[in-house]
C-alpha cells in the first residue's frame, strides 16, 4: 500500500525562505576553482604516470644497443618531484629514457627556452636551465626542488 502524496507547502508559516549567504557563494566559487585546479593537476599527473609506466615497461636494450632498463625507483622519484613542482598552467614535460636507466625530463619551447633535468637515480637530478634573456644555469637537485620550481615559473612566464 502506498502512502498518499503530501503537499509540501514550503512557504507556509514556520518555513520562511532564507536569503542566500553571499559568503557561501564566494566559498563555492573558490572551492570550484580549487576543484578545477585539482582536476587539471590530476590529468597532468595521469599523463606523466602513463608515460612513466611506458618507460618502465621498456626492456634492456630498448635503443637497439646496450641500454639499461629504466629503473622503477628512478621513475618513482621523477613522479614525486613532478608532483612537488607542479603548478597550474605548467606544460606537461617530455619524459625520455636515458641509456643508463635514467629519465630525462624536458620542457622545451622554441630554441631559447628549455629546462632539462636528468634523473639517473633517486635523489640525484642534474638540471640545465636556459631562458631567453637570462644566464644559463646548471645545478643538482637532491630533495629540495625549489630552484627547479623557480626556474619553471620563470620558464612559464616566457612561453
Amino acid at each position: 500500500m502506498t502512502e498518499p502524496a503530501r503537499n509540501l507547502n514550503l512557504l507556509s508559516e514556520g518555513n520562511a525562505v532564507q536569503q542566500p549567504d553571499r559568503s557561501r557563494n564566494f566559498r563555492l566559487n573558490s572551492d570550484r576553482q580549487d576543484f578545477q585546479e585539482r582536476v587539471r593537476k590530476s590529468e597532468w599527473l595521469r599523463q606523466v604516470s602513463l608515460r612513466l609506466d611506458e618507460l618502465c615497461a621498456l626492456d634492456a636494450g630498448w635503443d637497439g644497443y646496450s641500454s639499461e632498463k629504466v629503473r622503477f625507483s628512478t621513475a618513482d622519484f621523477v613522479n614525486q618531484f613532478l608532483q612537488e613542482v607542479y603548478f597550474d598552467g605548467l606544460p606537461t614535460p617530455a619524459l625520455v629514457p636515458s641509456s643508463d636507466g635514467g629519465i630525462q625530463v624536458e620542457w622545451v619551447e622554441g630554441q631559447a627556452n628549455a629546462i632539462e633535468a636528468l634523473v639517473d637515480r633517486p635523489n640525484h637530478m642534474e638540471c640545465f636551465v636556459a631562458i631567453e634573456g637570462h644566464d644559463d644555469q646548471e645545478f643538482i637537485c637532491r630533495s629540495d626542488f625549489q630552484l627547479l620550481k623557480d626556474a619553471l615559473e620563470l620558464y612559464k612566464s616566457h612561453v
